[in-house]
């Protein structure tokens, strides 16, 4: 079983661990680590992709670099029972999505934030933890009622659309595809929607969830711990 802890995702910060129990894997380290408080992670942690340098993302990426290795290129790495394959991901700034494969586990992960376009898709995925921000229909809205800043509104063009992310799918073998965890919203995504068009796309097959507390991964399903909910509140 593959644990995943996400305490914070969005620009308040992102930081989450993918962890077998014997190896631990960072994505980004946009918030202190303190708010970790199972501190035997850190005989375990032997990398940290971080996907690009905004704060929220990078924040103490010396701090970390001080304990463990770094991942911010394009690049393979053999990490015990874990192989991470990094591919370019199309934000404002260089980014880095990862598909983190375990084989004890015969798991396959796609992670991807802040991004509009990804440079190469795994077709047999196990588990997306994607950025969803906004519904293009939801924003357009905004902005025909002068309920949005221009620049803002420019700013979501750079991130992952509801409907970017529905045509990606469709490039996805929703036989394998179980669960997907939504990453990164703003105020212009209504969840029921989402969950909605989703359905639509993998017929219902596949269990959607959002945002920050752990996550328990198997090769069959994944399931969310809601008791542990209130430990990554910030």
């Amino acid at each position: 079983m593959i644990r995943v802890n996400i305490y914070g995702t969005g620009s308040d910060g992102n930081l989450s661990l993918i962890d077998d129990g014997i190896t631990a894997i960072m994505v980004d380290c946009g918030l202190n680590t303190k708010i970790i408080k199972d501190v035997s992670i850190y005989n375990r942690l032997k990398a940290c992709i971080i996907t690009h340098e905004h704060n929220d993302h990078a924040k103490y990426k010396d701090k970390i670099a001080e304990i463990t290795d770094i991942i911010t290129d394009c690049t393979t790495k053999k990490i015990d029972n874990f192989e991470i394959t990094t591919v370019e991901a199309f934000h404002n700034i260089k980014n880095i999505a990862a598909y983190i494969y375990n084989k004890a586990d015969d798991i396959n992960i796609m992670w991807a934030t802040d991004y509009y376009k990804i440079s190469k898709l795994y077709n047999e995925i196990d588990y997306i933890f994607s950025e969803i921000s906004y519904d293009e229909e939801i924003l357009q809205d905004a902005i025909v009622n002068n309920s949005v800043e221009y620049m803002h509104y420019k700013g979501l063009l750079n991130h992952m659309s509801l409907q970017r992310f529905c045509n990606l799918l469709k490039n996805v073998n929703l036989n394998v595809l179980k669960g997907i965890v939504v990453l990164h919203e703003s105020d212009y995504l209504d969840r029921i929607i989402a969950i909605d068009k989703i359905n639509e796309i993998t017929k219902g097959k596949c269990s959607i969830f959002f945002g920050k507390g752990e996550y328990l991964l198997t090769k069959e399903k994944i399931m969310k711990n809601y008791k542990t909910e209130e430990i990554w509140k910030i």
